[in-house]
């Protein structure tokens, strides 16, 4: 690990060398935060940067500049938009354009949810690539991110893709991972939903299991408690004094998890799948790859530890809640949680 702590330099890397939108972020914290690149070395930096604006020369965001979508979206995206009203109307004014719109985001990410260096800012031939599977619908290159947007003049129930299969290909390809995100009808709507699936993005790509373990393309509404949490977390310090997510966590769960360091086990993984699992032991065991008998020895070493109050929706909730912040902070954070000391107040006790 390097002993920099902290360097950020703003780059030049859009087709308009004067529009500063890309960092490079080197320390020796593994958070880095989404649409950053992380480093834990500095050799060969410089000739990757000089090779990133090389490329970028050739990048999709250079071929599609000047096109009327990629004006109004590139603005209407930017931290600062002059006018949402004249850009919605500007939107809606182009051909083919409907009522309700629906986007995706796509970047390069590493599995573990990391910008992937690969990805060049989107070259010519990858959304040449990414065009053959929507022909019809829009496109544009927003720094490290590429954006899609379907429209339709009825309500869409989310983004749907003919040949899901051969995307999931695609995206491995090119070493990238997909959003899909909710459907709104104005152009403000979208600015929200394409921020909400660009911070999730790499998020999700930490923290899935199970089913979605094996998956590129992923739905926002599966992981949106994560961009809770990712909002919870830089809205802490103002109100309890610490960015730490943890004191919002069950004591319970720090229970398991103090129990799972010290026993090398895994109860409150467990725990966590059986009760995104509506409890059912079958489905729990399949997710976590294990005999279903196996499922039940853990439920009641978990039980033994924190008790039975799964049947309370409220508790159920908070469990699953405080499971998940967890997961945000070692899996996403890639850090080993700072536990308290002891908890006193286990729900077993709180009868």
């Amino acid at each position: 690990m390097s002993d920099l702590t902290k360097l950020f330099e703003e780059l030049q890397l859009t087709a308009d060398p004067s529009v500063p939108v890309k960092g490079v972020l080197i320390s020796d914290d593994p958070s880095a935060e989404p649409g950053y690149i992380y480093t834990d070395s500095a050799d060969g930096l410089l000739d990757l940067l000089e090779s990133r604006r090389a490329e970028d020369r050739a990048s999709g965001a250079g071929a599609l500049a000047g096109t009327p979508f990629q004006e109004i979206i590139a603005e209407a995206f930017s931290k600062n938009p002059r006018d949402l009203f004249s850009l919605d109307q500007k939107l809606s004014a182009l051909p083919g354009m409907k009522q309700f719109k629906c986007g995706m985001v796509i970047q390069a990410l590493t599995d573990d949810g990391r910008p992937f260096v690969g990805f060049n800012h989107a070259p010519v031939n990858t959304v040449d690539r990414i065009r053959k599977f929507f022909p019809k619908d829009y496109i544009a290159v927003l720094g490290d991110v590429i954006y899609v947007l379907k429209t339709s003049n009825e309500m869409m129930p989310g983004f749907e893709i003919e040949d899901a299969d051969g995307f999931e290909k695609l995206l491995a390809s090119i070493n990238a991972y997909a959003m899909k995100g909710n459907t709104s009808q104005w152009i403000k709507g979208l600015r929200i939903l394409f921020n909400q699936c660009r911070i999730t993005l790499p998020i999700a790509v930490a923290v899935r299991y199970g089913s979605e373990a094996g998956k590129r393309c992923l739905n926002y509404n599966r992981f949106n408690f994560y961009f809770s949490i990712y909002l919870a977390e830089r809205s802490a310090g103002h109100t309890m004094g610490t960015g730490d997510v943890l004191y919002l966590c069950d004591a319970a769960v720090l229970t398991l998890t103090r129990y799972d360091r010290q026993f090398n086990s895994d109860l409150r993984d467990t725990l966590f799948v059986y009760l995104m699992r509506d409890r059912n032991i079958s489905a729990a065991a399949r997710d976590l790859h294990v005999h279903r008998n196996t499922v039940i020895y853990k439920l009641n070493q978990i039980k033994s530890l924190i008790g039975d109050k799964a049947d309370d929706p409220y508790v159920r909730h908070n469990l699953i809640s405080s499971c998940m912040i967890i997961r945000y902070i070692e899996n996403y954070h890639q850090r080993e949680v700072d536990l308290p000391p002891v908890e006193k107040s286990l729900l077993r006790k709180n009868t």
